[in-house]
């Protein structure tokens, strides 16, 4: 699988806070991952696979924060 990078929709990066390293965020992003899956989906893929791909890029975007990062 491969995806264009300045596809993924990194305008809907929530914005990061001040939060000491040890506090995470909790919950998934809903309008973020909506946007993933729809990137993800090609109509091509098992139930599996595509959950493998958004689990795959919103960790990415996570870990990258931007687009230029990545």
């Amino acid at each position: 699988m491969e995806w264009d990078i300045a596809s993924l929709p990194w305008n809907l990066m929530p914005l990061r806070t001040h939060k000491p390293k040890t506090q995470v965020d909790k919950d998934l992003d809903p309008e973020l991952l909506s946007a993933i899956e729809k990137v993800a989906d090609d109509g091509d893929r098992d139930k599996r696979e595509l959950g493998s791909a958004v689990a795959f890029l919103y960790l990415y975007m996570m870990i990258g924060g931007s687009d230029q990062n990545s």
